[in-house]
């Protein structure tokens, strides 16, 4: 809004108009508890889907990695025997 004041001001444009500001964003979801990790960890899926889904959510909560980064993992950078996980992502 402070630009445009600035543009008609200098007569660069004939109205004078303001922008609605958009509405605050949601609260961000606070962080999970000790039990809800517990209960996390402890579920033993059932099926393929739960078990992929499962293993991404503990993978995340080991690492710290950004859900890209886990997305895009690849069985030949997961060395289960050396706990090491070859990532490409940000820095």
């Amino acid at each position: 809004n402070s630009y445009l004041s600035w543009l008609h001001a200098e007569g660069h444009i004939s109205d004078r108009f303001r922008i609605k500001l958009l509405p605050n964003p949601a609260k961000p979801l606070g962080a999970l508890s000790d039990a809800e990790i517990q209960r996390l960890v402890m579920f033993r899926p059932h099926g393929r889907i739960a078990r992929r889904t499962w293993t991404i959510i503990v993978t995340l909560l080991d690492t710290g990695l950004r859900i890209n980064e886990v997305l895009s993992l690849e069985r030949s950078n997961v060395d289960l025997h050396g706990l090491m996980l070859r990532v490409r992502g940000k820095g």
